[in-house]
């Protein structure tokens, strides 16, 4: 049974993260898809009055409860717009990797998503992540320097991989050596 939690890019705490957001116990050597879907804003609604590279879009996916809301430059993957301040550093190119990471065991980890990141951002700003349970609370953060201006939530579905997963050389995902290993361990 698949499970969904949100990670609220804002955070009112002293370190330079959003989260971690604590989410289920994983099942150890059980293989899980975890898809995270959503956009969100490192800036408040404020400084959108400057100019900006990239394209932003109007609104998050799933906003920040209590909080003001406004454009969104990301999503998991990507920083799809900028203040332009930031764009020369990027050489003009807002489309950069975010800092959005994943820890099952003892650490944080930037993982790619199923299938590649890809060039640019997937159109519903959802990407799945292959992660092989290790017995602990899976958990998920978004670097920033400066989270308390933040808005906008990513929903995180965390769910067993199926036998169908496997197929394909989709084993490779979760690093199996062959299709048959996988589809055993779905079925723990």
């Amino acid at each position: 049974m698949a499970k969904t939690f949100y990670l609220d890019t804002y955070d009112a705490g002293s370190d330079p993260y959003s989260g971690p957001r604590k989410t289920q116990r994983l099942v150890k050597r059980v293989p899980y898809n975890v898809t995270v879907a959503g956009t969100f804003s490192l800036f408040s609604a404020q400084e959108f009055e400057s100019p900006f590279c990239g394209t932003t879009e109007p609104s998050p996916m799933f906003p920040s409860k209590r909080r003001p809301n406004g454009p969104v430059i990301g999503d998991a993957e990507f920083l799809f717009a900028d203040v332009s301040k930031n764009c020369a550093k990027r050489n003009n190119n807002a489309q950069t990797a975010t800092t959005f990471e994943i820890r099952v065991g003892n650490k944080f980890k930037n993982k790619t998503p199923i299938g590649g990141v890809g060039e640019a951002p997937r159109t519903d700003h959802a990407y799945t992540y292959a992660l092989v349970g290790k017995g602990k609370f899976a958990r998920f953060r978004l670097y920033d320097q400066f989270t308390m201006d933040n808005y906008g939530r990513l929903k995180i579905r965390i769910s067993r991989a199926r036998p169908l997963n496997c197929a394909n050389n989709g084993f490779l995902n979760w690093k199996y050596r062959d299709e048959a290993t996988c589809v055993v361990a779905t079925t723990r």
